[in-house]
C-alpha cells in the first residue's frame, strides 16, 4: 500500500494527520528537554549532599575515623562520580535530542505547510475548472435553448398569411443567427469538455500521486527520524549504572520495534479513500422538444447538433427501495477495540488505532443513520400495503440492529481511548449524525415519476426537502405529496 495508491482525494486526512504529528514531534522534543532538566537537578542534588552533608557531617566529625573514615570517603568520592555522569547525560540529552530534535521538527513543519498550501492550490485549480466547465456547458444549453425558441418563432411566423415576407424573412434570420451562436457554443463546450478531461487525467494520474507520495515521504522521514532518536537515547541510556540497565533494554527493544514501513501500510488500510480515478465526463448534447424544429435548423444550417435534457444524477433511488438493505460488511465482523495482540503496542500506537477505528465507526454510523431515514419513509409509503410495510418494517429492524451494535462498539472503543488520553476523550467526542435542516427547492424542469417512491413536479415547482442523500436523490415534499427527487432537476433557494 502507498499514499498515492491508496489516499487519492485523501488530502483532508493528511492535512489533519500531518498537522497533529507536528504537534505530537515538538511535545516529544519538550519531553527531553524535561528529561535534561531533571538529570540536572538530581545531579546537582547529588553534588550538595556529598560536599555540603557528606564531607561536614561524615568525613569532618571527629568521631568517624580509621577504616570507617575511609569507607565514607569512598562512598561520597563515588557519589560524586555519580552526580557527573547525570550532568553528562543531561547536556547529552540537551544537545542530542532537545536542539537538535527542535530544528528538525521545525523544518519538518515548514514541509508540511508548503505540502498542504500545494495540496490546496490543486485542490482550487480543479475547482476553477469544472466551474469553467459548468460555465461553458450552460451557455450551450442557454443558446440552444434560444435557437430552438427562434425556430419555434419562424415556423409560426411562416405559417401566419398576415405576416408579409419580409418580416417572415426576419423570423428565419433571426433562427439562424440564434443557431450559428449555438453551434458556436457547442463547440466551446466541447473543447472545454477535452480540457477539463485531460487535466483530470493529469491530476488524478501524475499531479495527485506525485503530490501523495511527498507526503509519505514526510512521515517516513518524520518516523525514521523519531526512530534514530530512541536509537540514540537508547545508547546514553546504557552508559548509565547498572541500576536503570533494564530501562535501556526496554527503550532498545522500543526503538528495535519501530517500523516505518509497516506504519505506513496501517494508516492506509485505515484511512482508505477507495477512490480510483474517474472516468472521463461524458458528452451531454441539447435534445430538442419538436424534432422538426431539428430538422429545420439542420436544413439551414444548424450543424447538426443534438441537445439533450438534463439526466438524474443515477437511474433510480434503488438504494431506498425494499430489500436493498445490507449491513457493511467492512464492519459487521471486524473485531473493534484493543484485544490481547496489541499489549505489546505502545501508549501512541494504541492511541493512534482507537482514533483510526473510532473514526471509521463514526462515519459508518452517519451512513446508516442516513440509510435508516430512507427506510422509514418506505415504511410511511407502504403503511396501507399490509405485506410491503411488514417488510420495511423488518428492514428498519436490522438497521436499528445495526445502529446499536455499531454504537455500542463506538463506546467501547470511546471507552478505551478515554482511560488511555486520561478521560478526555468521552467530552471531546462529537455525535455521530445530526438531524438535517430541511430546505427550499425550486424545479429546474419537468420530473415524472418512475416508481411509488418517487415524486412528480413541474418546472418552477417550489419543494422542500427534508432529506438529502449522498446518492443524488433527495426526499422532498410538494402540495401533501411526498417522495425521492433527482438532485440535479432542482436548484436550492434558500
Amino acid at each position: 500500500m502507498s499514499y498515492a495508491a491508496d489516499l487519492l482525494d485523501g488530502f483532508e486526512i493528511l492535512y489533519r494527520r500531518t498537522e497533529g504529528v507536528a504537534k505530537v514531534s515538538f511535545e516529544m522534543a519538550d519531553f527531553f528537554k524535561r528529561l535534561s532538566e531533571a538529570e540536572l537537578e538530581y545531579s546537582k542534588m547529588l553534588s550538595k549532599i556529598s560536599k555540603s552533608f557528606g564531607a561536614k557531617k561524615l568525613i569532618g566529625n571527629p568521631f568517624v575515623d580509621g577504616s570507617l573514615k575511609d569507607a565514607w570517603v569512598t562512598v561520597l568520592g563515588q557519589l560524586d562520580a555519580l552526580a557527573a555522569h547525570h550532568l553528562t547525560l543531561s547536556t547529552q540529552l540537551d544537545k542530542d535530542f532537545n536542539v537538535v530534535g527542535e530544528k528538525f521538527f521545525k523544518d519538518k513543519d515548514a514541509h508540511r505547510k508548503k505540502l498542504t498550501a500545494d495540496g490546496q492550490k490543486l485542490t482550487r485549480d480543479w475547482k476553477g475548472q469544472q466551474d469553467v466547465l459548468a460555465r461553458s456547458k450552460s451557455n450551450y444549453m442557454k443558446l440552444s435553448k434560444e435557437a430552438e425558441a427562434a425556430h419555434a418563432s419562424h415556423r409560426k411566423a411562416a405559417a401566419d398569411p398576415k405576416l408579409k415576407p419580409d418580416k417572415i424573412m426576419e423570423y428565419e434570420k433571426k433562427a439562424r443567427a440564434a443557431t450559428d451562436k449555438a453551434n458556436i457554443s457547442d463547440q466551446e463546450y466541447k473543447d472545454m469538455l477535452n480540457t477539463t478531461n485531460n487535466r483530470q487525467n493529469d491530476l488524478y494520474t501524475v499531479d495527485m500521486p506525485n503530490l501523495l507520495t511527498e507526503f509519505q515521504r514526510f512521515e517516513e522521514e518524520r518516523v525514521t527520524f523519531v526512530k534514530e532518536t530512541l536509537g540514540t537515547f537508547s545508547q546514553r541510556l546504557a552508559e548509565v549504572p547498572p541500576a536503570v540497565q533494564n530501562v535501556s533494554d526496554q527503550v532498545g527493544q522500543a526503538s528495535h520495534n519501530v517500523d516505518p514501513a509497516k506504519d505506513i501500510v496501517d494508516f492506509c488500510a485505515n484511512n482508505k479513500t477507495g477512490v480510483t480515478p474517474p472516468p472521463a465526463v461524458d458528452y451531454e448534447v441539447y435534445v430538442w422538444s419538436d424534432p422538426s424544429l431539428q430538422a429545420g435548423a439542420s436544413s439551414s444550417g444548424a450543424g447538426g447538433y443534438t441537445p439533450s435534457a438534463p439526466i438524474p444524477s443515477s437511474s433510480s433511488p434503488a438504494q431506498m427501495k425494499m430489500g436493498t438493505y445490507k449491513p457493511p460488511p467492512a464492519t459487521s465482523s471486524k473485531q473493534w477495540g484493543l484485544t490481547h495482540a496489541d499489549q505489546s503496542l505502545s501508549v501512541d500506537q494504541k492511541i493512534s488505532k482507537l482514533e483510526g477505528q473510532l473514526n471509521e465507526l463514526q462515519g459508518t454510523i452517519h451512513s446508516e443513520t442516513q440509510a435508516r431515514a430512507g427506510i422509514e419513509k418506505l415504511v410511511q409509503f407502504y403503511a396501507k400495503d399490509p405485506v410491503a410495510a411488514k417488510k420495511a418494517e423488518a428492514e428498519l429492524h436490522e438497521a436499528d440492529r445495526k445502529l446499536r451494535a455499531l454504537q455500542d462498539s463506538e463506546g467501547l472503543v470511546s471507552g478505551q481511548l478515554s482511560e488511555l488520553q486520561g478521560g478526555n476523550h468521552a467530552a471531546a467526542a462529537e455525535p455521530a449524525g445530526s438531524e438535517p435542516r430541511p430546505v427550499r427547492v425550486r424545479g429546474l424542469y419537468d420530473y415524472a415519476a418512475t416508481c411509488d417512491t418517487e415524486l412528480s413536479f413541474q418546472e418552477g415547482d417550489v419543494l422542500t426537502v427534508t432529506e438529502q442523500d449522498e446518492s443524488g436523490w433527495w426526499f422532498a415534499e410538494l402540495n401533501s405529496a411526498s417522495g425521492f427527487v433527482p438532485q440535479n432537476y432542482v436548484e436550492v433557494i434558500e
